[in-house]
């Protein structure tokens, strides 16, 4: 027991010296949280193996890490009826339990298409929610975030439950909404996702500045 111990500890040095020892001090909160044991399970199942439990068919090679409270967001949708958007929001913020409400949001019509300016203030998780939800109700929409480093569209992905994307860079991307995004906010970089070119986030600014 020793010896495979010890192998593991050399095949793995950070997660056993570093990573490991900091998951199980976290613990207490994840019980308070009421996450464990699926958090426990899950978090000692990505520190080991570099992907994420939830990964499916995609394999995480690393995490990009995000200031979304500082970034420019925006949900383009193919929807020019702009109070039944407002409606769909509706729909979406109170399956969410959010605070937020639809006097928060402004939309401006752009080349025969609806841009959603949701508050500065809207988290990660529901601002990537609502994409996906509004494109579960038949309207074609994608997310838009920018910051200072990283620029990135997001939408629904057509052989998931995840999103998926491409940032300015050429980096292809999944988000997954079951994970928790309260504390840090990322992107899970994975070169296996194929990404839609009518998406594509050069393009679409191009599209938007014409």
């Amino acid at each position: 027991m020793f010896i495979l111990l010890l192998g593991v500890a050399l095949k793995y040095p950070k997660s056993v010296l570093v990573e490991i020892p900091l998951g199980i001090i976290k613990l207490p909160w994840l019980i308070i949280k009421g996450s464990f044991p699926f958090a426990v399970v899950t978090t000692a199942y990505e520190l080991i193996s570099g992907n994420s439990a939830l990964d499916g068919k995609y394999k995480t090679t690393r995490k990009k890490f995000l200031n979304f409270r500082e970034a420019k967001k925006m949900i383009l949708t193919w929807e020019t009826n702009q109070q039944r958007l407002l409606d769909k929001v509706e729909e979406g913020l109170a399956l969410m339990n959010e605070t937020l409400t639809t006097k928060e949001f402004s939309l401006m019509e752009i080349h025969n298409k609806t841009m959603i300016q949701p508050p500065i203030s809207i988290s990660f998780h529901s601002f990537h929610f609502l994409v996906q939800f509004l494109n579960s109700e038949k309207t074609k929409s994608i997310g838009i975030v920018e910051t200072t480093r990283t620029t990135y569209t997001v939408y629904n992905d057509p052989e998931s439950e995840n999103l998926i994307g491409q940032t300015d860079k050429g980096l292809k991307f999944y988000i997954s909404l079951m994970e928790d995004h309260e504390r840090l906010q990322f992107l899970r970089i994975s070169e296996g996702i194929v990404a839609l070119d009518e998406f594509d986030v050069r393009k679409v600014k191009n599209e938007l500045k014409n």
